[in-house]
């Protein structure tokens, strides 16, 4: 299982890519992140329900990030 994010701001058709979080071994892991990005990520995520997830949750944390990172600037999108 694979997320990807990314920016579509300021050229929405050439997004950047802002992190890769894949599952390894039952947990998240983030690679190829942008430095402050990186540690928004690593404090865990708000998602559903008020709950808050972090990496050890592994495929719940990359379940809701679509659910997290949904707007116009930055979007995750499951890719595996």
């Amino acid at each position: 299982m694979k997320a990807v994010l990314k920016m579509f701001a300021p050229n929405p058709r050439e997004p950047r890519v802002l992190a890769e979080v894949t599952l390894e071994n039952g947990v998240a892991v983030i690679s190829k992140a942008v430095p402050p990005f990186k540690r928004t990520l690593t404090n865990g995520i708000v998602g559903r329900g008020g709950r808050k997830r972090f990496l050890e949750d592994g495929e719940d944390f990359i379940q809701e990030l679509p659910f997290v990172y949904n707007g116009s600037y930055v979007r995750a999108e499951l890719v595996e």
